[in-house]
């Protein structure tokens, strides 16, 4: 028989669930029906002659302080990692205390201080039986001895409750394994029972301690407040406030919003007011990355490819982004849908068209072999497997840290937290978080700059009207209207208008191969220049041009890996919140399958229809090109009206392009809403104030620089800049995957 020696007194949560209430008295001091939660713990210790209690403050600590002065025996302990760690961080702060101890939490009442006594057989939890269906822990007992326990609750078993009592041994070994999760895996988004129940199970024999449910009453929302106490009975009957700018303003993380705003803010007012000196600047940095650490971002390209691969067929890549057995959220083509358009979808359908015309023009072709082999090839080669794998391998890094680990925090941060440790909560953590930001809008605004001049001119064209920066304005404020729109009704609008998008841009493609004139001639093309992508993989892949002849290299391959790191930065992360229930091979190998065959053909279609109107002097594509003084927009529309009904066409472009930006921008506002808050659990959205204010912020800018060429190609350039960095925490985040998936598979 063992016998309990002292209490820890879990206390520093903020309550979250029972705002208003929470928002100036911490949880367990909250009164219910004349006494403090809190103080019905300590007597019922008290009653039970234990008296060396230690209580785990965080939130408002400062107001527990009158504990110390009422209760003989009572100690606080500061947990310093409230505001970013689950509950383990709370008996982590007061590992040092846990040999015959009694572990509880302080909001809850209790009504029979005998369920408190100190006497015990084994170590374990207080438990109540039941027959009845419920969400709450539910263990499975044989022989007196807890064989198992389910998360996600069940019936006929017993039901735990947060009252348990260790011996000396088990507190020790409970100890050592806090410290270890903790500390050296990093798990400080798992509740601290975790860690006996799932953590490490087998080197535990833990009991129950039988009791009824009439003898406590656990308090987590304001519904069970006010069924305890009538007085509340307003709060939890008042209308959701979760949207106010009072809730908001108090959750916001300034290291993602005011900061990263702060810093684009600061460079476009330097590119405005010194045009010259900030060019020169930008270039010199950018010529410094492309020429002497082009090989860097060439290694990274390949490496994360062959990582992913690596990932998708080991055994990592049989886990699970959710529970076990889940099935997938959304259906394969919904997700897939999402996938392709939630990235640089309108740019793809841009680049298309065109990007043979640049690579026709290139020395480096002529050095390669003919135009039609090889300007038929590079854009399958910078659109494909690379670049889709930085989006691919992060999915389910992020899938993994949103559905397996349940972290709170969602940020680029928390992912590396498993190598990282409690850095992730300083300024390495914040450095991560700001520069990510900063990537995600200036990539952001850029991004307006490649197809919105397309769009403008499509638009002139059809109604015969003379173009102007008021045009764009206009095209960027409907734009910004439909995806608001969606993005205001969550991820169903998001994932309604994706869908919306595959059938806009099947019917091009469609039209484009069918009523173009050369659908043998595409096919022929396209699947050749496959095979000979395929074929010089990996040639194409690590090719620096050391002699620099061409610099071919630094101006495409680098340039389109760097474009690719920072959009890395809000794609990802979207595609694995909605990745719940699929594999990470599944998420992996979909993306591949989904996204990038989605872009190659695209590239097959839309870009050898204009090759073979050159190649069979149909049209002379690049005379126009040349004659028109480089203006790719131009030499698209010219290469569009050789179509039959070529108007159509152009409302279709016009209509695809419009729904492509809106459905990467609601998915990139979802995530830079979510970025915003200093944590969020997981299902939870961010507020629809919060949501509105990202997708009007992320308009204005690129509105803004529109009447600044220059400011538009000068954050162009920091965007580029930041993958240098980017890179590095692309890296960071994949080897925590790995470390943190492989510790998930021990568990």
């Amino acid at each position: 028989m063992y016998r309990v020696k002292r209490a820890i007194i879990m206390a520093a949560g903020k309550g979250e669930r029972m705002h208003p209430v929470t928002e100036t008295t911490p949880k367990p001091l909250i009164p219910v029906n004349g006494k403090r939660m809190i103080d019905t713990v300590i007597e019922a210790l008290h009653e039970n002659g234990i008296t060396e209690i230690y209580i785990v403050t965080g939130f408002l600590k400062e107001q527990f302080e009158v504990l110390t002065s009422k209760y003989a025996g009572v100690r606080l302990i500061e947990n310093p990692f409230y505001e970013t760690c689950n509950n383990i961080s709370s008996l982590y702060a007061a590992r040092e205390h846990l040999e015959d101890c009694m572990i509880l939490d302080g909001d809850q009442i209790i009504y029979n201080p005998s369920i408190l006594a100190p006497e015990f057989e084994r170590s374990g939890y207080n438990a109540v039986w039941t027959d009845e269906e419920t969400s709450e822990w539910l263990m499975t007992v044989e022989d007196d001895i807890v064989v198992s326990c389910s998360r996600t609750g069940g019936s006929c078993g017993w039901q735990l409750y947060s009252i348990s009592r260790w011996s000396a041994e088990d507190g020790r070994l409970l100890r050592r394994h806090l410290e270890l999760e903790f500390e050296e895996r990093g798990n400080r988004q798992i509740y601290w029972d975790d860690v006996a129940l799932f953590c490490h199970p087998e080197e535990y024999r833990l009991g129950i301690k039988p009791m009824q449910k009439s003898d406590v009453i656990e308090i987590d929302s304001l519904e069970e407040l006010a069924a305890a106490d009538a007085t509340y009975a307003a709060y939890a009957n008042a209308p959701d406030q979760s949207d106010s700018p009072g809730n908001d303003f108090r959750k916001i993380d300034p290291a993602t919003t005011v900061y990263p705003f702060a810093a684009i803010f600061a460079l476009c007012l330097f590119f405005i007011i010194d045009p010259a000196g900030s060019t020169n600047a930008l270039s010199v940095i950018r010529g410094f990355l492309g020429n002497e650490m082009g090989t860097y971002y060439l290694a990274v390209g390949l490496g994360v490819l062959a990582v992913s691969l690596w990932v998708s067929f080991s055994e990592i890549g049989q886990i699970t982004l959710g529970k076990p057995g889940e099935k997938p959220q959304y259906p394969f083509f919904a997700w897939g849908a999402m996938v392709f358009t939630c990235g640089l979808a309108a740019d793809i359908l841009f680049y298309s068209f065109c990007e043979w015309i640049s690579y026709a023009l290139e020395p480096h072709i002529a050095e390669m072999g003919s135009i039609q082999d090889w300007a038929s090839t590079y854009p399958l080669f910078h659109w494909g497997f690379i670049p889709w794998s930085f989006y691919a391998m992060l999915a389910a890094c992020f899938g993994f840290m949103l559905h397996v680990r349940k972290r709170t925090k969602q940020k680029y941060s928390e992912a590396c937290r498993p190598i990282l440790g409690d850095k992730t909560d300083r300024w390495q953590g914040k450095v991560i978080d700001i520069l990510a930001v900063i990537a995600l809008i200036a990539g952001t605004a850029t991004t307006f700059s490649v197809a919105t001049p397309l769009l403008s001119l499509a638009l002139t064209t059809l109604l015969g009207i003379p173009g102007s920066k008021f045009m764009t304005i206009a095209i960027l404020a409907v734009i910004c209207l439909v995806y608001t729109i969606a993005v205001l009704k969550g991820i169903e609008g998001v994932s309604w208008l994706a869908n919306a998008c595959m059938a806009l841009f099947g019917l091009l493609l469609g039209y484009v191969l069918i009523f173009g004139g050369q659908p043998v001639y595409i096919i022929e093309t396209g699947f050749s220049a496959l095979g000979n992508m395929m074929q010089n993989f990996i040639g194409l892949s690590t090719w620096t041009d050391a002699l620099r002849t061409t610099n071919f290299p630094q101006n495409w391959t680098i340039f389109f890996w760097a474009y690719w790191m920072v959009w890395a930065v809000a794609s990802p992360f979207f595609m694995g919140s909605i990745s719940r229930g699929r594999t990470v091979k599944q998420v992996i190998l979909g993306t591949y399958i989904f996204g990038v065959a989605s872009t190659l053909i695209s590239f097959i279609i839309l870009g050898n229809y204009g090759l073979g109107l050159q190649m069979h002097g149909a049209m002379d594509v690049l005379g126009f090109f040349e004659s028109s003084g480089g203006d790719l927009y131009a030499t698209v529309i010219e290469v569009i009206k050789t179509l039959p009904l070529w108007r159509i066409v152009l409302v279709i472009l016009v209509t695809s392009m419009i729904a492509f930006y809106a459905t990467s921008f609601d998915s990139i506002t979802l995530v830079a809403s979510q970025y915003s808050y200093r944590e969020l659990q997981e299902g939870q959205e961010a507020s629809r104030k919060m949501k509105l204010f990202w997708a009007l912020l992320l308009i204005m800018l690129p509105i803004a620089l529109i009447f600044s060429e220059g400011s538009m190609n000068n954050l162009q350039t920091v965007s580029i800049i930041a993958a240098f960095p980017i890179g590095m925490v692309i890296m960071l985040i994949i080897a925590s995957f790995i470390k943190d998936a492989k510790a998930y598979i021990n568990e």
